[in-house]
């Protein structure tokens, strides 16, 4: 029993999370990321700041709990469910005409861009493959 015990430690021991690459390995593509990132968490404030500005009077803390546009790190606590929902959001944006425009004026602050949406595509796809390259399965050897 005490032996069988021990065999379970050592194989247990042997299962060891794999060492992510280094994500800065680049700097070149770090640098790109890091200009989407400030550049989505522009267009992120100019269309949603309303809502996801922690020192606006019209800040919602349900809205802050999903991303708040004034912390350096604004998507950290964004899921990719959340994430691939902003796309789908600022894709409205560039799609919205007529009355639905004007209803979703007061929210969204204005029609966003072509480019805004493909920045924010970029971007997210970006950061979901840096998240999936950091948190690699456990492999055993």
């Amino acid at each position: 029993m005490l032996r069988d015990a021990a065999v379970l430690v050592f194989l247990a021991s042997a299962c060891t999370q794999a060492q992510p690459p280094s994500v800065s390995a680049n700097p070149a593509a770090e640098d790109v990321f890091q200009q989407r990132h400030e550049g989505v968490r522009l267009v992120f404030e100019r269309h949603c700041g309303t809502c996801h500005r922690a020192d606006l009077p019209s800040a919602q803390p349900g809205a802050l709990a999903v991303f708040t546009i004034n912390e350096p790190d604004w998507s950290a606590r964004m899921s990719e469910s959340q994430l691939r929902s902003a796309i789908y959001r600022i894709q409205n944006l560039v799609e919205i005409d007529g009355a639905a425009f004007e209803r979703d004026l007061r929210a969204f602050a204005g029609q966003a861009g072509k480019d805004d949406l493909l920045l924010v595509q970029k971007y997210v796809d970006q950061l979901l493959e840096r998240r999936a390259i950091r948190t690699p399965e456990k492999k055993c050897s």
